[in-house]
């Protein structure tokens, strides 16, 4: 009887080891599965609130340092060298853009101008559409984030080799510095490309009138310039794409100035930016639109 009890015992203790494997997984499951607690909500959402409340200061001594940039020498030259990268320097793809918007909504606008025998409104349809919001948005879209990944990864990558911390050490502001001649060469560049955007297509457009409903560039220009009025011009060719210009250029510098770590890190605050500013973008259009359309609406035409 001994005998079988030890034989009984060792068989147990053979499969406690299972038996404790087996409550841990269920455990694990139930905690998986369980509501979290309070202090687990808070680890949680604390890093949001925390990013949330440093963008935002961010976003202030950014913007309480935009007039500083032109008082120093050194930080006039860096904004004039900004100027050129993100304006100069995207007015190629934004004039290809523009081409390639007229075309393609002019082709649209035919069609549908052409079933209801209206086609003498082409030049004013089609300008309008351009001006309000296929000129702005798709300059935007795309100088935006050819803006957005060159201004993140050189922050990044001079935040990633200590470049950013020797500016601290010699007493000197990055946010003064990088990050603020880069939003106002920002600010100061869209409204300009977006104009730039919109004549390219309106000449992409004068294209599709010329080829297919027979309208000659003279008739075209001078429908599409009767159509324009201060009120179409100062929300969409002036006040968007200064707010576009601002969120790009503070975006981007806030997560370069924010990378750690090595070149994977580079790319990541780099996508990241690309992502965060078109999103920002649409959201912007969307709100500075209603905006101006509850506030100072357009006349009708």
């Amino acid at each position: 009887m001994r005998s079988q009890a030890l034989l009984v015992g060792g068989e147990a203790r053979q499969h406690l080891p299972h038996v404790a494997s087996t409550r841990m997984e269920l455990g694990t499951l139930a905690r998986r599965f369980m509501v979290p607690s309070g202090e687990g909500l808070l680890a949680r959402t604390s890093p949001f609130f925390s990013d949330i409340g440093s963008f935002a200061l961010f976003l202030a001594r950014t913007v309480w340092a935009l007039p500083a940039v032109l008082s120093r020498r050194t930080r006039l030259r860096e904004f004039i060298v900004q100027l050129d990268v993100l304006g100069v320097g995207a007015l190629p793809i934004t004039h290809i853009t523009g081409v390639i918007a007229g075309l393609l909504l002019g082709v649209q606008t035919k069609v549908a101008l052409r079933q209801f025998g209206i086609t003498s409104m082409f030049p004013q349809m089609l300008t309008l559409a351009l001006v309000r919001e296929v000129g702005p948005t798709f300059v935007a879209l795309i100088a935006g984030g050819r803006a957005a990944s060159g201004i993140t990864s050189e922050l990044a990558t001079m935040s990633v080799t200590q470049q950013v911390d020797a500016l601290r050490a010699l007493r000197r502001d990055p946010v003064l510095a990088l990050a603020a001649p880069r939003t106002l060469a920002s600010v100061v560049c869209f409204p300009m490309l977006a104009f730039a955007g919109v004549v390219a297509g309106m000449f992409g457009g004068m294209l599709i009138g010329l080829s297919y409903l027979h309208q000659g560039p003279t008739f075209f220009f001078n429908q599409a310039i009767a159509v324009l009025n201060v009120r179409e011009i100062v929300p969409n060719l002036i006040v968007k794409p200064m707010c576009f210009g601002l969120l790009i250029g503070i975006v981007a510098s806030y997560l370069g100035l924010r990378t750690e770590g090595g070149t994977r890190a580079v790319g990541g605050s780099t996508v990241h930016a690309v992502v965060k500013v078109t999103v920002g973008v649409l959201i912007t259009d969307y709100l500075v639109g209603e905006i101006f359309r509850r506030t100072w609406p357009p006349p009708p035409f």
